[in-house]
């Protein structure tokens, strides 16, 4: 594989979705998910909460932990608006956040989160790491 795997972000659930998930149920989910990343070789996962009504909002961020000790950080964010956490990462972190988040690549599956898990998380890795990049280059 020739692309390094370092932080995989998954998105996915409405706010309903989410709230439908019990504890025991986050656990074994963040779990397998983290696993899956550890075995492709990431050190951190983010699960994150999708919802396409703009007026969403949530009064306190609910289900928000991390799992750490394992091979891989795993964090559950239900933050809906990723500008705020955007402008809360460029206060903290280093300018080449910019060109890290410039070389980030999507992959897309349409799986409900209640079905969602490590193979799928595999999927989408094996379809990262398939990918032939050429970073600005030319054809040759």
């Amino acid at each position: 594989m020739g692309s390094t795997l370092a932080h995989v972000t998954t998105v996915g659930g409405t706010r309903r979705e989410w709230d439908a998930i019990d504890g025991p149920g986050w656990s074994r989910l963040a779990d397998e998910l983290g696993a899956a990343v550890a075995d492709a070789g990431g050190a951190w996962l983010t699960i994150r909460s999708y919802d396409a009504r703009p007026d969403v909002r949530p009064d306190a961020p609910r289900r928000h932990f991390a799992v750490a000790g394992g091979r891989c950080t795993v964090i559950v964010d239900p933050l809906v608006d990723g500008r705020e956490r955007f402008a809360e990462a460029m206060r903290r972190l280093p300018p080449s956040l910019v060109w890290e988040l410039a070389y980030g690549e999507l992959v897309f599956d349409p799986t409900p989160l209640a079905e969602f898990g490590a193979e799928h998380v595999r999927t989408a890795i094996e379809e990262f790491h398939g990918r032939r990049r050429r970073f600005g280059g030319l054809e040759q």
